[in-house]
């Protein structure tokens, strides 16, 4: 039996008598013999860095009492092993998760891989502005057209509008 949310204590007349523990995936639920106490289990894992740990830990960290993600390069059993499989790889994983023998890798939060996996593409905008204004610069001095300075040092929601105007002004 598995039970996703949080765990509800209700009596034989079906009367909600509380709530335990918090939100997460119960598994193998079992009974004291005295009837008042409950054993669960819930599920921890542990994976190898990859390229697409990322969404995988993001998606499951919600619902794992523990989620961790190894270093792959402080696995050096794995790298240096003669014989090597998925299989042997995740036994040789559980195995140092079961040890606490786990490099641990750190995983941002969701929020902070999304702002740096923006970043890349923010400076790109920003140096290709940055050119965009350089090559105005230039092809108006190479014509000798007269332009206000400070016109072109704007924020980027005005250069349209600016840029229309310092072409007209001559």
């Amino acid at each position: 039996m598995l039970c996703i949310g949080r765990l509800t204590w209700v009596d034989r007349s079906g009367k909600v008598a509380g709530k335990v523990g918090p939100p997460g995936v119960y598994d193998n639920f079992r009974l004291a013999p005295d009837e008042k106490r409950i054993a669960v289990d819930r599920w921890s894992a542990a994976m190898e860095a990859t390229m697409f740990t990322g969404w995988i830990c993001y998606h499951l960290k919600p619902h794992a009492a523990a989620l961790k993600v190894a270093h792959p390069l402080l696995l050096g059993a794995l790298a240096s092993a003669k014989k090597k499989n998925d299989r042997i790889d995740a036994d040789k994983i559980c195995y140092c998760l079961r040890c606490d023998f786990l490099p641990e890798f750190y995983m941002a939060a969701m929020a902070i891989g999304e702002r740096r996996r923006a970043l890349p593409y923010r400076n790109q905008l920003v140096r290709q502005m940055l050119q965009t204004k350089i090559e105005i610069i230039t092809l108006l001095m190479g014509a000798g057209v007269s332009y206000k300075q400070e016109l072109l040092h704007v924020s980027s929601d005005h250069c349209r509008g600016r840029l229309a105007f310092l072409l007209l002004v001559r």
